[in-house]
């Protein structure tokens, strides 16, 4: 889980990259730390099934989802391709449940000369691709982006993008990247809600480095979209995204068989247009956290114990009453990469997730200003199980 969906809505992708890159393929990663000249990379095929289910509640509301999905990956020094899809299924306690697809993705990265890189990507539309105001209230009804939902995918179109990336050399193993990039997404045709950006424009500065066993970056990105409201129906608020990322790697261990990795994060939303939108889970306002992951090789099991601490700040007008909504989630985890056999592997992960949301309103009430405040604690869990294929 965690990962795709709609481009940093509501800070959930700043919140997983990371952890969801590093995890995904544990073996890669630590091999790449392990690497001292990482282009040295031989093709490889990779095929990867997945199934998981999840449940959250806060207060009386209760969500659960069943995901699956199916992802296919082909790498060779200079070129990249990877295709993912697969059914999705959102329930919301017995009185209410979307069955669907999450948008089927094919990416393509392609390496143009050593320092400069071409990516390019097709996003097919969710089904349902568009949603009524009950799925709309159901979806959001956990009332912050703190919690981790696949099913905020629902209601996105097909989209079409592209990124150039630069890396300049600075010296030693220090390297500067820059990239700037465009999507499109097509205006929806109907008259019900989605998530439209219409057009969006991107662009990023990065720098990384390494010294021994310890790799450190640093990135931003910037995005800044152009879409219209769709006469009410848009759950995009409209504006553009700020993301700013960190992270340190270090290998440990004799053997290098121990791997902490460390990073943090700060998203922000500028020039929102429609703070009325219905969607509760885009903040308007901060967004940050930190993840800590540990890999550990015992034989031919690869242990990690994760965790994401995130807290979201966000609030929106409605006429001349201020609605503010406080957020926070911890969440640990525990995954296993077990190797069946040569280039066969798989990965069972389990974990929870606990915090607390609020959501107080400001309100001029016979010319003196009231305040109202509600709040719930929130819990969940979920378990997922991949098994993937290397050859």
């Amino acid at each position: 889980m965690m990962g795709g969906g709609r481009e940093l809505q509501g800070g959930r992708e700043a919140m997983s990259e990371r952890l969801t890159d590093v995890t995904a393929d544990r073996r890669a990663y630590l091999e790449s730390l392990r690497e001292q000249d990482e282009g040295q990379h031989i093709e490889s095929h990779r095929i990867t099934l997945v199934a998981g289910i999840t449940r959250y509640g806060s207060g009386d509301v209760g969500l659960s989802e069943v995901v699956s999905s199916l992802a296919y990956s082909f790498r060779t020094p200079g070129l990249s391709v990877r295709v993912s899809g697969g059914p999705l299924r959102f329930s919301s306690g017995d009185t209410l449940s979307i069955g669907g697809l999450s948008p089927v993705r094919a990416e393509l990265d392609v390496a143009l000369r050593p320092t400069d890189s071409l990516s390019m990507g097709v996003r097919a539309p969710s089904s349902p691709r568009t949603l009524d105001p009950s799925q709309v209230a159901a979806i959001e009804s956990i009332g912050t982006s703190t919690l981790d939902l696949a099913s905020i995918e629902f209601g996105t179109p097909a989209r079409l993008s592209t990124d150039l990336s630069h890396a300049e050399p600075l010296g030693g193993s220090t390297v500067l990247s820059v990239n700037v990039g465009a999507a499109y997404e097509p205006r929806p045709s109907s008259d019900r809600m989605s998530y439209w950006r219409g057009t969006t424009l991107r662009g990023g500065v990065a720098a990384s480095g390494r010294r021994g066993r310890v790799r450190l970056n640093a990135r931003l990105d910037v995005t800044r979209s152009f879409s219209d409201s769709l006469g009410g129906g848009n759950l995009f608020q409209g504006g553009g995204t700020v993301l700013a990322t960190a992270g340190i790697a270090s290998l440990a261990g004799s053997g290098a068989d121990l791997l902490l990795d460390v990073s943090v994060f700060y998203f922000r939303p500028y020039a929102v247009t429609r703070q009325d939108v219905s969607s509760r889970r885009d903040p308007v306002g901060d967004f940050g956290g930190a993840s800590a992951l540990m890999l550990w090789v015992l034989g031919d099991v690869y242990v990690a114990p994760s965790v994401v601490l995130s807290r979201e700040a966000s609030n929106r007008f409605v006429g001349r009453d201020e609605l503010r909504g406080r957020g926070w989630s911890l969440a640990p985890r525990l995954a296993a990469d077990v190797s069946l056999s040569r280039g066969l592997t798989f990965t069972p992960q389990v974990g929870f997730a606990t915090g607390g949301v609020s959501t107080e309103l400001i309100a001029m009430i016979a010319g003196m200003i009231e305040r109202f405040e509600v709040s719930h604690e929130l819990s969940g869990w979920w378990g997922e199980a991949a098994l993937s294929w290397s050859f």
